[in-house]
């Protein structure tokens, strides 16, 4: 079969002019692409109604469910409607996690298990620069990766430093990730605006600074309290640190071993108490050789794109024997 993307900014810009909603645009893109593709992957929830050829569909995450606050109610309606329309439209909805698959199963209905599979999100390594690198680490940086939406929790995990500090006087924070004047779905910060002097605030970085830092924090915190996949936890985990998590199931799936869960992810002082257990503790939370390789390859773009080929590959073929 041939795989295509779209990838033309011309036929999307004139798309657009035509017809305002992606709704609208993609149908008249995908019908007037049918004679030249086998299958499409959609890759952002929404299945494009009208279309004679088979669709693959990308789920992410539910969240609009679980934090509505977090979307503007057009937003929310829109997210609804893409997921009803993914559940009987798509010949196969790729999740990007069992939890991600669960969650969509749970509220949609008419979503048959077997349209439903899981290929998680690939990472490049080759990015990161942790494979080959002899750590240096800090005494006691603890490091986080997280935008500043609310559900990431990270004021929590502010508190929770403060009181670490009693025990552990030069732990410090290092906080990467946009700022939440930067970001589309909200605009107010749940990160205080006078920071302490232990905690560093970057902002968006390179993937060079976040390989640095990486490489030379203690401790890898991930306060969030709702996550589709986790990428940020895998590769904490895969540079060495170990992990002080909320206890998601996703983290489960992919870092079980690595992980050390904070019981109470909304408490300072659980924060505070599971951060100095890590820290105590260093060498036997962190991941195996072995353990570190397998994830490696289990996430590597290799074989997350060897998963996709087959799976659109199988799509593909089911059409042109039908």
């Amino acid at each position: 079969p041939s795989f295509h993307h779209l990838a033309s900014p011309q036929m999307t810009i004139m798309a657009r002019r035509t017809f305002p909603h992606r709704a609208l645009a993609e149908p008249l893109i995908l019908n007037r692409l049918s004679g030249l593709v086998d299958v499409w992957l959609n890759t952002n929830y929404f299945t494009p109604p009208l279309v004679r050829i088979p669709q693959a569909t990308m789920v992410l995450d539910s969240q609009f469910r679980h934090f509505p606050d977090n979307f503007s109610r057009a937003k929310r309606g829109w997210l609804s409607y893409a997921h009803w329309a993914t559940s009987r439209r798509a010949a196969r909805v790729v999740a990007i996690s069992d939890e991600v698959a669960r969650d969509f199963r749970a509220h949609n209905a008419r979503a048959k298990a077997d349209r439903i599979c899981v290929i998680p999100t690939p990472i490049d390594w080759r990015r990161l620069e942790v494979a080959d690198k002899e750590p240096e680490r800090d005494e006691a940086t603890v490091l986080t990766v997280a935008a500043d939406y609310p559900h990431k929790n990270l004021a929590t995990l502010i508190m929770g430093m403060h009181i670490l500090r009693k025990s552990h006087p030069h732990a410090e924070l290092v906080l990467l990730g946009q700022s939440a004047e930067r970001l589309v779905a909200t605009k107010t910060s749940a990160i205080p605006v006078s920071l302490p002097e232990y905690v560093h605030r970057l902002g968006y970085v390179s993937d060079e600074t976040l390989a640095h830092w990486l490489n030379k924090a203690t401790v890898f915190a991930a306060p969030s309290l709702f996550e589709g996949f986790g990428m940020t936890v895998v590769e904490a985990a895969v540079a060495g640190l170990p992990v002080a998590a909320t206890p998601l199931k996703v983290y489960d799936e992919t870092c079980a071993g690595v992980i050390t869960p904070v019981r109470a992810p909304l408490d300072p002082t659980c924060w505070a108490a599971t951060l100095a257990e890590v820290l105590s503790d260093l060498e036997t939370r962190c991941l195996t050789p072995d353990a570190r390789l397998k994830l490696i390859d289990q996430f590597s773009l290799t074989t997350v794109g060897s998963a996709y080929y087959q799976m659109l590959r199988s799509l593909g073929h089911h059409t042109s024997t039908a």
